[in-house]
């Protein structure tokens, strides 16, 4: 199986499912563009801190767990997910010795 960057697989979890939330943590802020296809939950640059990274997640989670619509817009065009169908599943943490 070819490799895949986290661009392409992201677009393809999207593209099987509408309601993933989605977060992209990199440090290649050049790239923030090029994930707005796979419709992200959030873009995270690297390093993360801790803190910032758990912001995310139980937002994240609380999404999750409400049973209410997460709504949002991409450019003009309104969107909504069923909170229940958002999964947040554990990072990967990666230690940066300059936090």
């Amino acid at each position: 199986m070819p490799e895949m960057n986290g661009i392409k697989a992201a677009t393809a979890i999207r593209s099987r499912d509408k309601n993933t939330l989605i977060l992209f943590v990199t440090d290649h802020q050049e790239f923030v563009y090029d994930v707005i296809e796979a419709l992200p939950f959030q873009f995270m640059r690297e390093p993360v801190k801790a803190e910032e990274l758990s912001r995310a997640l139980s937002a994240a989670q609380y999404i999750s767990a409400s049973g209410r619509l997460f709504l949002y817009n991409i450019v003009h065009e309104r969107r909504q997910l069923t909170c229940g169908d958002i999964q947040c599943s554990p990072p990967v943490l990666r230690v940066s010795p300059h936090i």
